[in-house]
């Protein structure tokens, strides 16, 4: 399996599906432009009012092309937001899903450190403890989508665990 490490700003590549790093109400991985809404604004306001959140861990699949995954790995009622449990738990249930829909490339942030303070040797380690543990999966190629700042160190925390 190839893991290439990439700029969060440069566009993303062709791939099967799109992870995002999230939330349990999804408003970190919400897009952030206005977009008027032909419902009723007060039926927009109880339908959040009802709104329950999702799992911390889970992963929920937004029908799109490409498929768009949200990782749900911050709580924002809780401080700090992420930890490496929840991030366990999504790795997990992002593998299930890629085998169940023969996905084989896709892209990533590092989860923990788009939206939260992770240390990105942690991040990394979590990462590579779940890939380790796939056998048989149709994925080869994750891009892993980094900011600028951090590509060479986070190449170097894969250099020395991923064959080249």
């Amino acid at each position: 399996m190839r893991v290439r490490v990439v700029d969060t700003r440069s566009a993303v590549g062709d791939v099967d599906a799109i992870v995002v790093e999230d939330d349990t109400f999804h408003v970190l991985g919400a897009d952030p432009a206005w977009r008027p809404v032909a419902e009723h604004p007060r039926r927009v306001l109880d339908a959040a009012a009802r709104s329950r959140p999702d799992a911390l861990g889970s992963v929920v699949v937004v029908e799109e092309t490409p498929l768009r995954l949200c990782a749900v790995v911050h709580d924002l009622d809780r401080e700090p937001s992420c930890d490496p449990a929840a991030i366990e738990a999504a790795l997990a249930q992002l593998l299930v899903i890629i085998e169940r829909r023969v996905l084989v490339r896709i892209a990533m942030p590092l989860l923990g450190t788009a939206h939260g303070r992770l240390p990105l040797a942690e991040a990394a380690a979590l990462l590579l403890g779940a890939l380790a543990r796939t056998v048989d999966s149709p994925l080869r190629e994750v891009e892993l989508r980094v900011e600028a700042t951090a590509v060479d160190t986070v190449r170097a925390l894969l250099a020395t665990s991923l064959p080249q």
